[in-house]
């Protein structure tokens, strides 16, 4: 089974909108071949709270994309503020401030 090489490493505060918005379409297709892979493997009826317990390939690679989309959602919330799109607009300004 392939794993997924390209999941970013670079920290969200220092990312320009635009490679944000690109990590995240990518992110998004990679979990998409990943929830086909868990369906063709018998897990499609698996909870995200059962598979983020196990440390099987499959979960392992969920657990790494799922936390990497969550940190670069968070970013963009940080970022946008209430009521922040899925998306940054192109351009949206870097943060100015360092989180604690």
């Amino acid at each position: 089974m392939k794993t997924f090489s390209n999941i970013g490493k670079t920290n969200p505060e220092e990312m320009a909108s635009g490679k944000i918005n690109k990590e995240l379409d990518n992110l998004e297709a990679q979990s998409e071949i990943l929830t086909d892979r868990f369906i063709a493997s018998g897990r499609g009826f698996e909870k995200s709270s059962e598979t983020m317990e196990k440390s099987d390939p499959l979960a392992v690679q969920y657990k790494e994309i799922q936390e990497r989309l969550a940190a670069l959602r968070h970013e963009i919330c940080l970022r946008y503020g209430l009521g922040a799109p899925r998306r940054l607009p192109f351009r949206f300004k870097k943060r100015t401030w360092k989180s604690s």
